[in-house]
């Protein structure tokens, strides 16, 4: 925490301290509170710093340890604030379904989606919720911490979800929620990034206009991991290794274990460079701004991802529409980050997690990123998934590229919540696992968007 650094001056700190001690102690909480969400949604965990949160709140710099006992609590705080009441109204949906006739998938997701993208629409402190929630998804390290405070209502969901689908077993139902807090947090976390790739067709800043495609989406979905079909994994060539690293490459691999623990916003260039072992100032010779850092970083091992991916993307081209042209579209999307991780070695763990925090981060040097290292994939993908279920509307082809980042920021990010939530019985590390889970969970959900289109799935292959 407190990469992002402000200078108040003496006379301001003066100033704070007189209004905040003129307001009183629950005045300058709320002040807090107010100030941290934004900043926090807009930076991340480790973005601001305690003077950025002080300073936007015009109280003096010891009030977040006199009030929270440290930044650690005021996070918590700011998390706590709506979440309780996310749950309560999530709850009170599914019991509303419940006592309204047998459970369905649909009902259980609707109450699961549909709370938080009403919020939304109605408070901009809710907008921020979300963005800071989908973030904490995204994060190993807080997710540690914090991660729980967003889980209160996931045990009555876990059952809801095994009691309309009696096929999923309880750690299929929380791979399942897992994925449905992940595609969630892509939907409502507001980076721009789909409106960038849809060139404006297409925007993820309307999250009342989100409710019908996820609410099409996320129960066929968890139908697909239910189903025992064939989801197009495939073990692939070898992962490529890296040569021995140099002064350039060790800056790299440092910047890639940092941004994977503290996100982007949470990094500075001293940083990076003492994580290399090396000076400041030769780091920024290198690299001039950490922008070119986190590019430099993507550049160096997106050309093996992009060269699988177009392979595969060739190789669906040559077959029918039906799901299995579609599996294959989805694997060469999804599978190759699960490949790494499960076998590319320390180095691409924490290049797949670094990714992975970036997918619901805010900020240009992300969407700059994207158009320089995955632009031209990423419409392919996308019109490769229209192609493979004709009809399907091109909103929904790049909704389910959107789904299918908010899964990797899930699955791919490396934290404890998996394990949680099924009660030890699955673990975000067995890769394998969460391959075959991936591909079915986005291949189920694709499918569901184009029947709820009004145009017939496509046959069983």
């Amino acid at each position: 925490m407190g990469r992002r650094r402000s200078s108040p001056q003496g006379g301001q700190q003066e100033g704070q301290q007189n209004g905040e001690a003129a307001a009183g102690p629950d005045d300058t909480r709320q002040r807090l509170l107010d100030a941290a969400g934004p900043l926090v949604a807009q930076y991340g965990f480790d973005g601001p710093s305690v003077r950025d949160i002080t300073t936007a709140a015009g109280v003096r710099l010891a009030a977040v340890s006199d009030i929270f006992g440290g930044i650690e609590g005021l996070l918590r705080a700011v998390v706590e604030r709506h979440a309780p009441l996310l749950a309560t109204e999530r709850r009170r949906r599914l019991q509303a379904a419940r006592a309204a006739g047998p459970l369905s998938l649909e009902a259980v997701t609707a109450a699961f989606a549909a709370p938080l993208l009403t919020f939304m629409t109605e408070d901009a402190a809710w907008r921020d919720h979300a963005r800071i929630a989908a973030q904490l998804i995204a994060s190993t390290r807080w997710d540690a911490r914090l991660g729980p405070l967003l889980e209160a209502e996931a045990p009555d969901f876990l059952d809801a979800i095994r009691e309309a689908e009696p096929r999923l077993d309880p750690a299929d139902a929380a791979w399942c929620l897992t994925f449905a807090m992940g595609v969630l947090a892509a939907a409502t976390s507001g980076t721009g990034w789909l409106k960038q790739l849809s060139d404006g067709e297409v925007s993820d800043d309307d999250p009342g206009a989100l409710r019908d495609d996820l609410c099409a989406y996320l129960p066929a979905a968890m139908r697909g991991v239910a189903e025992a079909i064939e989801s197009g994994r495939r073990d692939g060539p070898p992962i490529p290794k890296l040569p021995a690293a140099g002064t350039r490459d060790r800056i790299l691999d440092a910047a890639e274990r940092l941004f994977a623990a503290h996100g982007f916003h949470g990094v500075s260039m001293r940083t990076i460079a003492r994580g290399a072992g090396i000076s400041s100032g030769l780091c920024h010779y290198h690299f001039k701004t950490k922008d070119g850092v986190f590019l430099a970083m993507c550049l160096r091992r997106h050309p093996a991802f992009n060269e699988e991916r177009w392979q595969l993307l060739e190789e669906a081209r040559s077959m029918p529409p039906g799901r299995a042209r579609l599996a294959t579209v989805v694997e060469s999307h999804l599978g190759s980050g699960a490949r790494r991780l499960q076998r590319g070695g320390r180095g691409w763990r924490n290049h797949i997690r670094a990714m992975a925090t970036a997918i619901t981060s805010h900020g240009d040097y992300w969407l700059q990123t994207l158009r320089v290292v995955a632009d031209d994939i990423a419409h392919a993908l996308v019109t490769e998934t229209a192609d493979a279920i004709p009809g399907l509307p091109m909103r929904q082809a790049y909704l389910s590229h959107l789904f299918a980042n908010g899964l990797m920021a899930a699955a791919y990010s490396g934290g404890a919540r998996l394990q949680r939530l099924s009660g030890g019985l699955a673990k975000g590390s067995d890769y394998r696992a969460m391959h075959d889970r991936l591909l079915r969970f986005q291949v189920g959900g694709i499918l569901g968007m184009a029947a709820a289109a009004d145009r017939p799935a496509p046959a069983q292959d």
